[in-house]
């Protein structure tokens, strides 16, 4: 097999692939109650609720056959339109754009040091086959089979608990991190003194009483 007919079998492949996995999305989506139509008839009177679910349910396609909500399910997407965010009220484009170089800004590293630790991982193992090559074999199962996002959460707690760095994105955590500390007769973390650049830690003392007598 010449390198330029490998190079399209994968290429065919991985179109396969990416076809396969929107296309169970899509029946995912399509079989699950939607979520959004609730959200936007809330508070609304009943005739103005009505009227506002059947455009929503017109922009969506749900009243149109399944095969042609597939169809546009696949032009939107080949195209880049993402539609619109209810709960922010602005294009979900708008609301990618800012958050790509932040999330490209810790993808990166987070790649490029997953190859070389991996890189110098199976060099390990297949060099020390014995104790080493073990040890480098479990790490990489546990890496492997360890949740990406739950390591992430817990790199980011201790990062703002620990180092004082702030955390971003994770508000619910704190929310939730307070009510159990409330439940539990501890104060929560938010609410203690923290020593910062400017303060020494101690509380400020009081101004002195004045000795004039009050009427």
């Amino acid at each position: 097999m010449t390198a330029r007919a490998f190079l399209a079998r994968r290429l065919a492949w991985a179109g396969f692939v990416v076809w396969v996995v929107v296309t169970v999305a899509f029946l995912a989506l399509a079989a699950a109650p939607d979520h959004n139509l609730s959200f936007i008839q809330w508070g609304l009177p009943p005739e103005e609720a009505r009227a506002v679910a059947e455009q929503y349910r017109e922009r969506m396609h749900y009243d149109e056959p399944l095969h042609r909500r597939y169809g546009h399910w696949l032009w939107e997407l080949g195209t880049l339109q993402f539609g619109r965010s209810y709960v922010q009220d602005r294009p979900v484009d708008a609301i990618l754009g800012p958050a790509l170089g932040v999330t490209l800004a810790y993808l990166v590293p987070g790649v490029l040091l997953a190859g070389v630790f991996g890189v110098l991982g199976g060099l390990a193992a297949s060099l020390w086959r014995g104790t080493v090559g073990r040890l480098a074999e479990a790490f990489g199962h546990l890496g492997a089979a360890f949740p990406a996002f739950l390591l992430a959460e817990a790199i980011a707690l201790v990062a703002a608990e620990r180092a004082g760095v702030v955390a971003a994105g994770t508000p619910t955590w704190g929310r939730w991190r307070d009510r159990t500390s409330r439940r539990s007769g501890s104060r929560p973390p938010s609410s203690r003194r923290r020593s910062g650049p400017r303060s020494s830690g101690t509380p400020p003392r009081r101004p002195p009483r004045s000795s004039a007598p009050t009427s």
